[in-house]
Order: C-alpha cells, then structure tokens, then sequence
C-alpha cells in the first residue's frame, strides 16, 4: 500500500467505492422518472416505480437530469416482537420463535447516487467529475 500512495504522489486523489448492486443511468424529466437503463438488460421499465420512490422528495430544483446510479435493495426493520401488555393489537404477528414474520410488501429500493450528466437541460459531460459531484451535492436534500 505505501508502495502504490508513493506512486501516486503530493495532492488530492479520487477514490471510488465498490457499490454492489446493479450500475443505472436515470433519466428524469418534469420531475418523474421517465427511463431507467441497466448495462445488462437496457431499458427496465419495472424499476421506474421503485427507483421515482426512492428519489421523490430528495432532489431540490431539479426538473429533468440524467444520473448515474447503483440500484440496491433496501433494508427492512426486522426486530422481534416484544409484546405490549396494554395494547394487544400492536402486537405484530410472530412465527412462534418471536421473530416477525415476513412482509408481503417488498422493501423499499435503495439509489445510490454518483454521477449527474444532465441537470435541468445543460450537459454536464464536458465539466469534470469533481464539478459533476459538486453539481450532485448542491441537487439532493
């Protein structure tokens, strides 16, 4: 490792993380997801629900943008049941072992934002990823 940070030498470096989850790019216009493209499977009109919910509430400003994303499952809370004596009907249903039972509803998708190449109809391919991110920063609440 001291080898490979001497290599690189004085200044500030980027360093990406190693999302799972499936690459996207997202394209929005007057506020909706209106496409959503994978690398394996192109155009994927089954995540457009998921991915409107996850991002609903979370852009300020933001009218049409293209983002480059990682699309992962969400997680759901799954604490055990602890029984309220005042109120039985709380209760959430338990499988015996005093562990929740599973929900019909799916969980919620989980977006991770990295990159915006479009905002609000200018391009933003030609500017670098730091004013790219920057960009990013100053769009989601």
């Amino acid at each position: 490792v001291a080898a490979s940070l001497e290599r690189l030498g004085e200044g500030s470096v980027a360093v990406d993380w190693l999302l799972q989850g499936e690459h996207a790019q997202v394209h929005m216009n007057d506020g909706k997801v209106t496409h959503v493209f994978t690398k394996d499977k192109g155009a994927r009109s089954d995540l457009l629900d998921g991915v409107h919910a996850a991002l609903d509430g979370h852009l300020r400003g933001v009218r049409s943008c293209i983002l480059e994303v990682v699309l992962g499952k969400g997680r759901k809370s799954a604490k055990a049941a602890e029984p309220d004596t005042q109120d039985e009907e709380n209760v959430p249903p338990a499988n015996g072992k005093g562990e929740p039972v599973p929900s019909a509803e799916p969980a919620a998708m989980c977006v991770i934002l990295f990159d915006l190449l479009a905002l609000n109809g200018a391009v933003l391919t030609e500017r670098s990823l730091r004013e790219r991110r920057a960009e990013l920063v100053q769009a989601v609440e």
